[in-house]
């Protein structure tokens, strides 16, 4: 791409027959960088497409962690949670509990209205899981709290 974004594909294949093959699909891969992949179909040779990638809360998932004591993720690193993301079976990404004492998470570059699959593991603490399991669907903002363990012991 240029330093506006813009691309130009040269030199595209024609059919074994010689004939410019009108069906082309453009997909740009937005996810590395919070935003969904999008994709533009039926193109053939010549034609323009503007694609804009947006980034709303219909792409992600928010929320914030607590323990079984409802207590939030301490600040200070060395309590940590991961949350990893599946959909479908298929492993999307994973993403970090801020360590700053707010407890809070934010999964970006999803698919709207999809289900996912978010595992949380814990690292530090006391009494819990390896990890804890829970759906949820894109623009949800959720509060999710362990059924057994603890930052700091009871």
């Amino acid at each position: 791409t240029d330093s506006n974004g813009n691309f130009v594909f040269n030199s595209l294949p024609k059919t074994k027959n010689g004939f410019a093959v009108s069906d082309y699909k453009i997909t740009v891969k937005g996810a590395s960088v919070g935003y969904p992949d999008k994709s533009k179909s039926g193109l053939k040779a010549g034609d323009s497409a503007l694609i804009t990638l947006v980034r709303t809360l219909d792409n992600e998932i928010n929320g914030t962690v607590k323990d079984a004591n409802d207590s939030l993720l301490p600040a200070g690193g060395q309590k940590t949670v991961t949350v990893y993301v599946y959909s479908g079976g298929a492993y999307v990404k994973a993403v970090s509990v801020n360590t700053d004492g707010s407890g809070k998470f934010k999964i970006t570059g999803l698919k709207p209205d999809t289900d996912y699959d978010l595992y949380f593991m814990p690292s530090g603490g006391s009494g819990f899981k390896d990890y804890e399991l829970g759906t949820y669907r894109t623009s949800q903002n959720i509060e999710f709290k362990f059924s057994q363990g603890f930052w700091d012991a009871p």
